[in-house]
């Protein structure tokens, strides 16, 4: 049986526009950074960057507001917001299937081994299925 969670997706206005993904879990949130924007087509590719756990504090407000993150500071909306399933969780991918307002669909999120090594970890995030 599948476990369904909840994401968050907030734009954020900075000097650096970007979304910040949080995947909610037992295990505590995961959030990333993904400049530009979400992938929304069948095989578009973002880079994103995996942020500290404690960075999510007060992302799930639907409020905008203030916030300063590496990117700078700007304000930031709820952007989209829902459930989501998990089918692979692994320590360098994962594949969710998102529920929101503005997205559905199958996800990947992988670290491929180049990024691994920078000082932030360095993802992709790629739309592989539509719903």
């Amino acid at each position: 049986m599948k476990e369904t969670h909840e994401f968050t997706i907030r734009r954020h206005e900075t000097p650096h526009p970007h979304y910040d993904l949080v995947l909610v879990n037992p295990e505590g949130p995961r959030h990333w950074i993904v400049p530009g924007e979400i992938p929304e087509k069948y095989k578009e590719m973002r880079i994103s960057i995996e942020q500290g756990s404690d960075s999510s504090a007060g992302l799930k407000s639907e409020s905008s507001k203030l916030i300063q993150d590496s990117y700078g500071e700007g304000m930031s909306e709820l952007w989209d917001s829902g459930t989501y399933e998990s089918e692979i969780n692994k320590r360098t991918k994962l594949v969710i299937n998102l529920s929101g307002g503005k997205l559905r669909g199958k996800f990947l999120l992988f670290c491929p081994i180049w990024g691994r090594w920078t000082q932030k970890r360095l993802w992709i995030l790629e739309k592989i299925k539509d719903r």
